[in-house]
């Protein structure tokens, strides 16, 4: 078993912090997430990838936006990105442009430009983005 952690800034009630996420990866390849913001665990989520996670995370911590990649409007993973990185690296998008090399970002990177207020915006960007080309 693996364990990551990585240290994600965020914004929760207009109040600037931080969040740890703690990245476990189980003998048969499931990951589980763990987030810690002021050492209080405030959620715990498990899927077959870390973007899945952190999506489930984000649905349940509604009140707190992560300044990362992985919540941007137009970033998400391949299925292929989502195997071979479990999830760690994904596609930013642009509208009616194939997504090359490039685009690929770390999920967990800083960015707090163009965040989506929940992962149900970064799916309908995705399907959007499918028909634009």
């Amino acid at each position: 078993m693996s364990i990551k952690k990585i240290t994600v800034k965020t914004i929760e009630n207009g109040n600037k912090g931080e969040a740890e996420l703690y990245l476990l990866t189980s003998p048969n390849s499931e990951c589980h997430m763990k987030i810690l913001i002021n050492g209080i665990c405030r959620v715990e989520v498990s899927d077959f990838d870390f973007f899945s996670c952190f999506s489930k995370a984000r649905k349940e911590l509604k009140d707190i936006t992560f300044l990362c990649k992985g919540a941007k409007r137009n970033v998400y993973p391949s299925n292929m990105s989502r195997q071979m990185s479990l999830g760690m690296v994904a596609y930013e998008c642009t509208l009616g442009k194939q997504a090359t090399r490039e685009d690929i970002v770390k999920t967990f990177d800083f960015d707090d430009l163009n965040l989506a207020t929940n992962p149900d915006e970064q799916k309908e960007f995705h399907y959007e983005w499918l028909k634009s080309f």
